[in-house]
């Protein structure tokens, strides 16, 4: 699956119902979150967040929220930060995004890397149930390899992933069952309501494979647990060393 066809989805969900689909509560769907409880949501995630990681900030000046959607997440890292940037694939939720939160910088980015950011750029870069709905795998370790590269020395590059699939994610029905039916003429407004369908896939990545790409990339694992955002979720807290980037391109090349 192409990068474009990720976007398409996730500009389907913008449209159709985009807080479920940040925040998949079974009695929410249906644009059944408020928008006030919605973000309360965020900003006590992102308590949590400061009261377990933040004391390892190196320091409070930028924060990156990857997959940021509405904001949920972006709005509340502000409490901790000089600025908070949000990315996201979907030009409507960036676009709804700003609305909600004019004093986040909202970014569209609809490419395999982070490259609109120089090196060294943030104090955190946070990642919350996305990196689980890219297409694959090898997609996922693209944009870890870029976390630590726009992380600061000593900055945190905090994300959740899960590390193996459960069978029904594997076989991810409901997903196929909505584009099946869009390509027979059925509506996606249709698709979504009346059949409880969606486009979202479920990707996993090992957790070896996730301390690999960490390594290579010049960050350590400092804090690691399971997830309940997610069936065999995992909790990754990591540290960018200080090594800078051109450093690491150096190290790599030579073998050492």
């Amino acid at each position: 699956m192409s990068l474009g066809a990720h976007k398409a989805d996730w500009e389907e969900l913008a449209t159709l119902d985009p807080m479920w689909a940040i925040l998949s509560a079974k009695d929410k769907r249906g644009n059944r979150w408020g928008e006030a409880e919605f973000f309360e949501t965020g900003r006590a995630e992102i308590e949590r967040l400061m009261r377990e990681v933040g004391g390892l900030c190196s320091g409070r000046g930028k924060a990156l929220d990857f997959g940021c959607g509405l904001g949920r997440l972006t709005r509340s890292l502000l409490a901790y930060y000089r600025e908070a940037h949000g990315v996201n694939v979907s030009e409507t939720m960036i676009s709804r995004a700003r609305r909600f939160t004019p004093q986040c910088q909202f970014h569209v980015n609809d490419s395999e890397d982070l490259s609109l950011f120089p090196d060294e750029t943030f104090d955190l870069v946070y990642s919350n149930i996305v990196l689980q709905h890219l297409p694959c795998a090898g997609m996922i370790a693209k944009y870890l390899r870029e976390f630590f590269r726009v992380a600061t020395p000593g900055g945190l590059v905090v994300f959740q992933v899960p590390d193996r699939k459960s069978l029904r994610n594997v076989l991810n029905l409901k997903r196929s069952a909505y584009h099946l039916l869009k390509v027979l003429g059925v509506g996606s407004g249709v698709v979504f309501t009346r059949f409880k369908l969606h486009p979202m896939r479920m990707t996993a990545m090992p957790r070896s494979e996730v301390l690999a790409v960490v390594g290579e990339a010049g960050g350590e694992v400092i804090k690691q647990r399971p997830d309940t955002s997610a069936r065999f979720g995992v909790f990754y807290g990591c540290r960018r060393l200080d090594v800078s980037h051109k450093q690491r391109v150096r190290i790599a090349a030579a073998g050492v």
